[in-house]
């Protein structure tokens, strides 16, 4: 029987995240797992803040911590990014181009 650590690794190179979900483990392929909104990601994953914040006296909680709120940002700018190219999609390709390059830019100011 393999280990724990060998059938995460193998679920992982097969495309899928292993999680627990109660009190057994939960396979899903990560590719559907990432579109559910980022609160469902952080529940299944047991990183809402609030679940963090209960594990204060073990200093792994601040890492943690910092990984819901990349998960939350990267989420956010996945769903922005999307939106943007749902836009330049409807407008068609004539006039995507010379809209797109605008919106980078304008994305790109906003990062500075």
């Amino acid at each position: 029987m393999k280990t724990m650590q060998d059938k995460i690794l193998t679920e992982h190179k097969r495309g899928n995240i292993v999680f627990i979900q109660g009190d057994q483990l939960a396979i899903a392929p990560i590719a559907e797992f990432v579109k559910q909104p980022a609160e469902g990601l952080l529940y299944d994953l047991n990183r809402l803040p609030e679940a963090v914040l209960s594990w204060t006296d073990d200093p792994r909680w601040i890492n943690e911590f910092a990984v819901q709120a990349v998960i939350m940002y990267l989420h956010g700018e996945n769903e922005r990014l999307r939106a943007t190219l749902g836009l330049i999609k409807s407008r068609g390709m004539a006039h995507g181009v010379e809209w797109c390059v605008t919106v980078a830019c304008t994305l790109d100011r906003e990062g500075e």
